[in-house]
């Protein structure tokens, strides 16, 4: 279970800073970001992973 865990939080953070580095630069004045790098995504991601984590919780019990 620990295991599980563990994998979970680190693909999610390995996400994360794959999401901080990428963006996408059409000339040296405007910088386009993609779709992970917007708010809604973040909040998406952050409500799935409070849920799966809620899962694993009460699957202890």
């Amino acid at each position: 279970m620990r295991k599980t865990t563990m994998s979970i939080l680190l693909v999610m953070l390995r996400l994360v800073i794959f999401g901080q580095e990428v963006t996408k630069t059409e000339n040296t004045v405007v910088e386009e970001t993609q779709w992970y790098m917007q708010p809604w995504a973040w909040i998406a991601g952050g409500v799935i992973l409070i849920m799966a984590l809620i899962g694993l919780f009460r699957r202890r019990k």
